[in-house]
């Protein structure tokens, strides 16, 4: 077990080092830090919206709202890794832009978020779980395994959330961010405010339905209702209508900006002080 971790760890570091290049180390521990920074300010408004997707009550107990947080800040630092690396090798594979087609920025950041799906499915079932049952770690797999397609469950679902955020995130949101600092240029903290709240509500809007989805589908997994998440999502548009893949969206919106948020804050302050 020892070994294995190792090798994840160095796998981890690995790709992350290729990601980031010079000064590796520093790097590293930095994006790791704003990483995990990021996913703790998240995780609360995902327990809330994962409880109302499920139409269950809310624990007003703050520490229930932090399970799950392991798993998603450790998953956290490799899926950010690997959108990282996967997008910077597409571009160089694609390293010449062609007038009327789709923009190699974009082809990057959604095949670069598709990489990362696997990762980020594995360690948000767990989450999922862990918040539903509050149970620890190794209970938590035993139930993924013996549930209907495993750890396999809801993959689909994670890579075209991944894909949506990353093309979000990587391609189009720099250009946006830019757009917001020339108009307000002597604010540099209302215009990355204001950048972070347009991100956020862009992102929560182009990716609850799949959350909503995923929460159903995993909250199912013991029952086995559901063959996969295409089916999922059909059973809940025909009980609820359209408006069932916007359910939460209200509670997690807000923990996408402030953890976007966060994440760029800790980032920044974090380098600022590193080169000091």
């Amino acid at each position: 077990m020892f070994k294995h971790k190792l090798y994840l760890f160095f796998l981890i570091f690995c790709t992350q080092s290729y990601a980031m290049g010079n000064d590796t180390l520093s790097n590293f521990a930095i994006s790791a830090a704003s990483q995990v920074t990021a996913i703790t300010v998240y995780t609360p408004f995902h327990y809330f919206q994962n409880r109302i997707v499920q139409q269950l009550p809310i624990n007003p107990t703050p520490r229930v709202w932090f399970r799950g947080l392991p798993s998603m800040a450790l998953g956290k630092v490799p899926t950010f890794a690997v959108q990282r690396t996967a997008y910077e090798y597409i571009l160089q594979m694609k390293n010449t832009e062609t007038e009327g087609r789709i923009p190699n920025e974009l082809i990057a950041a959604t095949g670069a978020g598709g990489a990362s799906g696997v990762i980020a499915n594995l360690t948000h079932q767990i989450a999922l779980h862990q918040e539903n049952n509050g149970t620890k770690l190794k209970q938590t797999m035993q139930k993924i395994v013996q549930s209907n397609g495993g750890f396999k469950r809801g993959l689909g679902v994670s890579i075209s959330r991944e894909s949506g955020f990353a093309a979000i995130y990587m391609a189009f949101f720099p250009k946006a961010q830019k757009s917001i600092e020339k108009k307000l240029p002597d604010s540099p903290l209302l215009s990355a405010l204001a950048g972070y709240l347009f991100l956020g509500t862009f992102v929560g809007a182009t990716t609850q339905p799949f959350m909503a989805v995923q929460a159903t589908l995993f909250a199912d997994a013991q029952k086995k209702e559901y063959a996969n998440g295409f089916d999922a999502a059909i059973s809940m548009a025909r009980k609820n209508g359209f408006k069932t893949f916007y359910k939460g969206i209200g509670h997690r919106t807000p923990g996408i900006i402030f953890g976007l948020f966060a994440l760029d804050k800790c980032e920044k302050g974090l380098h600022a002080l590193n080169n000091y």
